[in-house]
């Protein structure tokens, strides 16, 4: 049985004359095989694909680098297209 999928995490940046950019990407996951804990949750079964514990085992900031990543993104998308346009 396959326990691996992913969330696909999305941001837009968007400027008022309607130009606009999409930033995405698909981060893998799996399904824990035992639940940890006893009270039932989503982030008792999933961690990401490359760690050995679920959410509920690590402190949120702990994978913050993976979730901010698209905001990091138009963070460098905003500084290359305002220092190139000059």
């Amino acid at each position: 049985m396959n326990r691996t999928w992913f969330f696909r995490v999305s941001a837009v940046y968007s400027e008022p004359d309607w130009f606009f950019k999409e930033f995405e990407f698909d981060v893998p996951i799996e399904i824990s095989k035992v639940v940890k804990w006893t009270r039932w949750n989503w982030n008792r079964v999933l961690m990401l694909k490359w760690q050995n514990v679920t959410f509920a085992e690590v402190p949120e900031w702990t994978n913050a680098t993976v979730w901010n990543k698209n905001f990091l993104a138009i963070k460098d998308f905003i500084i290359d297209r305002f220092t190139n346009t000059q």
